[in-house]
């Protein structure tokens, strides 16, 4: 799975940080890729995001070959989370509950 990430940052010529950063700054559209953002995570989320606390309400959460681009991520309310082929640009929250399953490939 990390090869298709790797793969897909390779093509975008993406080889650090800045890099990544000037893209998601040129609000580019990446094919192979979903941004999530402020700008876009209730859309994609739904009502259960809670942009103050950055808080997501949902027992289930998975995200595939996804660009999460925010400050803070809480996950406190899932027991059920899946990160494949993931890049992370803020801070991730876990905790406050007993996980049936974490997966973060």
């Amino acid at each position: 799975m990390a090869e298709y990430l790797a793969n897909i940052l390779e093509e975008l010529q993406i080889y650090s940080r800045g890099d990544l950063d000037k893209l998601l700054k040129s609000d580019q559209l990446i094919p192979s890729l979903k941004v999530l953002n402020i700008g876009n995570a209730n859309k994609i989320i739904g009502i259960e995001y809670d942009r103050e606390e950055g808080r997501i309400y949902k027992e289930k959460i998975e995200f595939k070959n996804c660009i999460v681009d925010l400050p803070n991520l809480n996950l406190r309310d899932s027991e059920e989370i899946s990160f494949v082929d993931c890049i992370f640009c803020g801070r991730v929250l876990f905790g406050a509950k007993d996980y049936n399953s974490i997966l973060i490939d």
